[in-house]
């Protein structure tokens, strides 16, 4: 992470905003790779449960973030992580 902050300094004059990026790393989400866990009810509640915000994420919002970041409104936004997990990496697990 250091490494990609690093990396805002040098490029914000020539307008590369680092944002271009962006990785997205996400908690679980409701997409095909996680289906099989997910048809399970008491499984989907249970997961949803380990999220401060008491849900799964939807791919949609992903999308939004990543428009965003990618548009030249967050041209002011550069070296930035963004965790789009629900709360969950501000939780400790253990």
């Amino acid at each position: 992470m250091r490494f990609y902050n690093s990396l805002a300094k040098p490029f914000t004059p020539i307008a590369i905003s680092r944002n271009h990026e962006f990785k997205p790393q996400p908690a679980l989400t409701d997409t095909p790779l996680a289906s099989s866990l997910l048809a399970d009810e008491k499984r989907r509640e249970a997961a949803a449960e380990r999220h401060p915000l008491k849900q799964i994420g939807a791919p949609e919002q992903f999308a939004e973030l990543t428009d965003y970041l990618l548009s030249d409104v967050a041209k002011f936004t550069t070296g930035q992580i963004f965790r789009p997990d629900g709360g969950l990496s501000s939780v400790r697990l253990f």
